[in-house]
């Protein structure tokens, strides 16, 4: 014959609130902690980007030669949504690989709602 399974989260509950006569302290055990509030999300500006952008790739170029000194010129081309996302980003033209990924910083936040679907921002690599 078939064995009903015992509920697994109820119990210990129940088992704390039959421990004790204190009506308040059995309904306590019975409330769920409230969620985590989330992040908020950063409201991007072409010159908080531009930034951000400037601190990732200081990041990346250590280690470089001292003695080579290049400076690179792009446009980061941020394509935003209508509630202000960011649906995505390009460089033109194109960084080398371990530079593009900083381009992926502008996901997590949300440009004020702007009358352009696009956003365009030079960037210039020094050493």
């Amino acid at each position: 014959a078939p064995v009903a399974a015992a509920p697994v989260a109820a119990a210990p509950v129940a088992a704390a609130a039959a421990a004790t006569d204190d009506p308040r302290a059995a309904a306590a055990a019975l409330e769920a902690p409230p969620p985590p509030k989330p992040a908020p999300v950063p409201v991007l500006t072409p010159a908080s980007v531009k930034a951000s952008l400037g601190g990732c790739f200081a990041k990346r170029r250590v280690g470089r030669s001292p003695t080579v000194q290049t400076s690179i010129q792009s446009t980061l081309r941020i394509t935003v949504r209508g509630d202000g996302s960011v649906a995505s980003v390009r460089f033109d033209p194109p960084l080398k690989p371990d530079l593009q990924l900083c381009g992926q910083l502008v996901y997590g936040g949300r440009f004020e709602r702007s009358a352009s679907p696009e956003i365009f921002i030079p960037i210039t690599i020094e050493p």
